[in-house]
């Protein structure tokens, strides 16, 4: 096999890992129980660790302290509540930028009550 071809595949491989991913954050289901601190931890250490979300962009597309950010993927504090899907759309929005996604198709893939509190959610596509 040519090293070039399976490169490539392995990167598409890896291209669509990375949208199962995103897309499952994005999920109703994940979305409403981030409230469950594990979860969000789970989660967003999964994106940072195995999903190449940075720390440091993550900080940046929320916005953030990078300290802050570190002391969530480390699990040793969390956002409130109300603020958990905030930072997990964020995260979805990296990993859908890395994957060369538009923002159009993104914003299909968020559910309803994502869309209605449009405004509150910051995305790698609209930094703040």
């Amino acid at each position: 096999m040519d090293l070039k071809l399976f490169t490539e595949e392995l990167c598409q491989r890896r291209r669509l890992e990375q949208r199962g991913f995103m897309e499952m954050l994005l999920r109703s289901s994940v979305i409403e129980s981030l409230p469950n601190r594990e979860l969000f931890h789970a989660l967003l250490q999964l994106a940072v660790n195995e999903y190449g979300v940075r720390q440091s962009r993550l900080a940046e597309v929320l916005p953030a302290k990078l300290p802050v950010v570190s002391r969530w993927v480390a699990g040793l504090t969390a956002p409130p509540r109300y603020a958990r899907a905030l930072v997990i759309v964020a995260a979805a929005s990296i990993i859908a930028v890395e994957i060369g996604m538009d923002e159009v198709e993104f914003d299909r893939l968020k559910p309803e009550t994502i869309k209605i509190a449009g405004s509150k959610f910051h995305t790698a596509f609209r930094p703040s």
